[in-house]
């Protein structure tokens, strides 16, 4: 049973939609897509080996230009390459006005509303891709990474997920520690199987992203307010936003190339899976919206690019003949963050396994301990059937104890142990004292476990402290840290119950084992009229009290077990009470 339920989880890691899904709705794409393929950045000649020291260029003039510079520069009393640097800034400057008059004014230093225009333009393109990515990457980039290399790393995807699942279903009742060590070198092998090529478009797929959500939060709109109306329309000094040019050069410079369809796709499938759950949803509408938008968007970048010489202008501005713009960094660091996810995810796959196995194995011992009948729940506290109740840890544990307390101690037990608390003659005082303080202990754990019910309870002490809370319109983080405090102290009210009732049932086996074990040594000494409180049955009351001590140790491993599970869930606990 558990194996089958993490086959699905493992299925379900990287997306609510399984491989076979993704593949149709690439091929979808790729029928409808007319996107081109077309370099959005084309380097120039102007950006390549032109790019040089003014020195380097004087040296290779001819000699009678180099004469006439020096003339020059002896009337004027300068150097001679700065009347040459003179000279290329005024070439440059000619350059940019007879390409784009419309968009800067070298004589002025003025951009133009040709080039406000086509930022608006650009600024529009770079947020539909903030509505995507702020939908999927911003929020989960592991995930992201784990989906995309499922379509450009199909072999390792389908190797993982099928190894991992083979784990799981051929060693059902392996070690916890030896099936941890068989899932690490599942993934290590499956990570191994990663090609260059598989690689290198993971690499530029990361960086297409990164590039992509750098130019998506730019700051277009402090760029288009630092231009002023004038009589001939938008105008703004590229000194005062020269170092916002360059960032933003350099945004485009680093996404030369279109988004790749794989890439699209995850940005896509990240956007609509939710919806995609809904019959009614018509997916290949969506699909159509978003692909000719993401065409238009990734249109304007590549006429922007086009249009606007930003390198050239920036040279001018800055006096900077050397001037490049530079790739941002971003998308190194795919692979860790694609490893570790995995990791992560495979963890709570392994940890669901066990906690199962284990559940499985605690409901077996149920059966023997309840004769087959349910745990008694608390009312109060959140569980499948009841998601708005308070988040109490060891709500499962008390749950437990309650039905063992309601099934088994009062009508099965406590006949055995009521009497030798009553009548029993003890050969040691300070036994009887702590028998009949752990005696007293557990009957009353039902009562202490309902007035926990109730604290929990809406109109209750936590409850009505939670409910507040819930409702407040603090942040999540400040919402989270009351909660925390809140469900701490109820947890630590619980907490406190459970160890006292282990600690009675503990006594209260040492009790009962010393009476029926007279020549073992035990420090808890027999009673001395057990003939008198068997009567005519001896051997029925012998096997009676070795029954409770059975059913105590029982109880007292199960509550280990539990105690075990819901450390390892607690986490999971955690991101629960705000979701």
């Amino acid at each position: 049973m558990a194996s089958q339920v993490d086959g699905k989880s493992i299925n379900q890691l990287a997306s609510n939609l399984n491989l076979e899904e993704r593949k149709r709705f690439l091929e979808k794409l790729k029928t409808k897509s007319h996107m081109s393929s077309e370099s959005l950045y084309n380097e120039a000649d102007d950006i390549g080996e032109k790019a040089q020291q003014s020195e380097a260029r004087y040296k290779k003039l001819p000699w009678n230009s180099r004469l006439y510079y020096f003339l020059v520069a002896r009337v004027k009393g300068t150097s001679t390459i700065k009347v040459y640097e003179e000279k290329l800034y005024t070439k440059l400057g000619r350059k940019i006005h007879s390409t784009s008059s419309r968009l800067f004014n070298y004589k002025k230093k003025l951009l133009l509303t040709g080039f406000y225009d086509l930022t608006v333009k650009l600024r529009d393109a770079a947020r539909f891709f903030y509505t995507a990515l702020d939908s999927g990457v911003n929020r989960d980039k592991g995930s992201f990474y784990v989906f995309m290399g499922s379509l450009e790393m199909e072999d390792v995807h389908e190797k993982l997920q099928t190894g991992l699942k083979a784990v799981f279903d051929t060693n059902p009742n392996v070690r916890e520690s030896e099936l941890r060590s068989m899932v690490a070198r599942v993934m290590e092998d499956s990570f191994n199987r990663i090609t260059d090529a598989q690689r290198e478009k993971m690499y530029n797929n990361a960086r297409s992203l990164n590039s992509l959500k750098e130019l998506s939060s730019f700051s277009f709109d402090r760029l288009l307010l630092s231009f002023v109306s004038s009589r001939g329309g938008k105008t703004c000094s590229v000194a005062l936003i020269r170092e916002t040019l360059s960032n933003l050069n350099q945004i485009l410079y680093s996404l030369k190339e279109p988004p790749s369809l794989p890439l699209l796709e995850s940005l896509f499938l990240f956007k609509l899976q939710n919806k995609m759950e809904n019959r009614s949803f018509d997916s290949d509408r969506e699909i159509q919206e978003l692909l000719v938008s993401a065409e238009e968007a990734v249109e304007a970048i590549r006429q922007f690019n086009k249009k606007v010489p930003l390198t050239l202008i920036l040279r001018f501005a800055n006096r900077d003949l050397t001037y490049v713009p530079q790739r941002i960094s971003g998308g190194e660091d795919w692979f860790s963050t694609y490893r570790d996810h995995w990791k992560q995810q495979i963890e709570s796959v392994v940890t669901e396994f066990i906690q199962q196995r284990m559940s499985f194995e605690m409901s077996k011992s149920f059966q023997y301990l309840f004769n087959g009948a349910d745990l008694i729940a608390l009312d109060n506290a959140a569980s499948e059937t009841n998601p708005d109740g308070f988040p109490l840890p060891e709500a499962y544990t008390l749950a437990f104890l309650r039905t063992f307390f309601t099934l088994v101690f009062l009508p099965d037990i406590n006949t055995t142990v009521q009497p030798i608390l009553l009548e029993g003659e003890f050969l040691n005082q300070e036994n009887k004292t702590e028998f009949t303080k752990s005696y007293s202990d557990f009957l009353r754990i039902g009562e202490d476990i309902a007035r926990i019910d109730n604290k929990i309870a809406s109109y209750g002490e936590y409850g009505t402290r939670y409910g507040q809370v819930i409702i407040d319109r603090a942040s999540a983080p400040v919402r989270m840290k009351k909660i925390k405090i809140i469900t701490e102290e109820a947890s630590q009210e619980a907490k406190n119950l459970i160890t006292r009732s282990i600690t009675a049932a503990g006594s209260i086996i040492n009790v009962l084992t010393g009476i029926i074990k007279k020549d073992t040594g035990n420090e808890y000494k027999s009673i001395s009229n057990l003939e008198k409180l068997s009567g005519n049955r001896p051997e029925t009351f012998i096997n009676d009290i070795q029954k409770s001590i059975e059913q105590l140790q029982l109880v007292l491993q199960i509550l280990k077990d539990i105690e075990t599970m819901e450390i390892s869930g607690r986490t999971r606990q955690d991101a629960f009470v705000l979701n």
